[in-house]
């Protein structure tokens, strides 16, 4: 089964959907000319996009996670993790990121390897999640860096880790 040509795709109210896709990695040309997935009301999820899925999403443009009661990350890299590689970037083609009313979101995604890329990330959305610490979290404790490039400072959870001014120089490389 592939879906190549699906260009969009809107995942939404599936109260009991657990996981999007559960086994080995899928061909990269799965949801080869996938530009557009929007998730939105998923309350069993405790991730969006499993690891096994990433490589299958080259050429995704925008990604919106919108609410989901249980959603703790939208990236699920366990099994990347193990490997402790580069993994190059996430989402070559990804321009646009919108993460809305996620009460439970605590990170974009956790990794302990060296680097995560997201290069043609142009705008990025978060509203409404209460509970998140960091954008990636590396590992065991959760880091910030500041906008005047000082050292990674630990974040305690109430402060405001998104101030547009204070995370805006993470995205302006290309």
């Amino acid at each position: 089964i592939e879906f190549r040509d699906i260009e969009y795709l809107q995942l939404s109210d599936f109260p009991r959907l657990k996981e999007i896709w559960h086994g080995q990695a899928l061909p990269v040309s799965f949801f080869n000319n996938l530009f557009k997935l929007v998730v939105d009301d998923r309350t069993n999820m405790s991730s969006a996009i499993p690891a096994n899925l990433l490589r299958c999403l080259n050429n995704l443009r925008y990604l919106e996670v919108r609410n989901c009661d249980s959603l703790e990350e939208v990236l699920h890299l366990e099994e990347l993790n193990a490997d402790k590689e580069h993994i190059g970037p996430l989402f070559p083609s990804l321009s646009g990121l919108r993460l809305i009313d996620l009460p439970k979101l605590k990170r974009f995604c956790n990794f302990t390897g060296n680097i995560i890329e997201l290069p043609k990330l142009e705008n990025l959305t978060i509203e409404n999640c209460p509970d998140m610490e960091t954008f990636i979290s590396n590992s065991t404790s959760v880091l910030h860096m500041t906008a005047d490039n000082k050292e990674p400072q630990k974040l305690k959870s109430e402060e405001s880790l998104f101030v547009a001014d204070q995370i805006q120089h993470l995205f302006d490389e290309k």
